[in-house]
């Protein structure tokens, strides 16, 4: 006879247990989640409503910026922005995969950006920083397949730079010990 009741397992028992240990032991030495509510203080979070993300030129500029404005600004730009946000980058493509007939067949996509958060109010820089990521795409025989591929590796390090950037920004206002303004 098969029974549908099944005995408790001790070992997972056992790993549920210790996982509830180990976050009663973040909770006890001050672990906040970056973006949760803080007593006394303004979120990481809310700061960002302060910041206008400036301009970025070119097709990848324009992709970084948009993933900028929806990790950032989702409620729309500020009116009156304490902040100003500039990023600029650089791109590069290098073959990494040739067939013996020297035909390149692999390409990596690299994109370095580098950003400034400026107070607007004294113009003076409070953080900056650089990121960069790498994509790779295939080359195949369709060149309409290729242009796509080399745009998609573009989005994509495009997105990983801009979230890098929303991260380090959220890292950089909810850390208490940065000078208040």
């Amino acid at each position: 006879m098969i029974s549908l009741f099944r005995p408790p397992d001790r070992r997972r028992f056992l790993r549920l247990a210790s996982l509830g240990g180990a976050m009663g032991l973040l909770a006890a030495c001050g672990f906040q989640p970056m973006y949760g509510r803080q007593e006394g203080r303004r979120p990481g979070f809310d700061a960002f409503s302060e910041v206008a993300i400036a301009p970025i030129p070119e097709r990848v500029g324009q992709l970084i910026r948009n993933r900028l404005l929806d990790q950032v600004n989702p409620y729309g730009e500020p009116g009156a922005a304490r902040y100003t946000l500039g990023v600029t980058f650089a791109r590069n493509k290098v073959a990494v995969a040739v067939d013996r007939d020297q035909t390149i067949t692999r390409y990596n996509m690299t994109l370095v950006a580098s950003y400034v958060l400026t107070e607007n109010a004294s113009r003076s820089i409070v953080t900056r920083g650089s990121t960069r990521s790498v994509a790779a795409f295939n080359i195949v025989g369709s060149e309409f397949a290729n242009i796509a591929a080399e745009h998609d590796a573009e989005e994509r390090t495009a997105v990983s730079v801009a979230d890098d950037i929303a991260l380090r920004l959220g890292a950089y206002f909810a850390d208490p010990n940065r000078r208040a303004g």
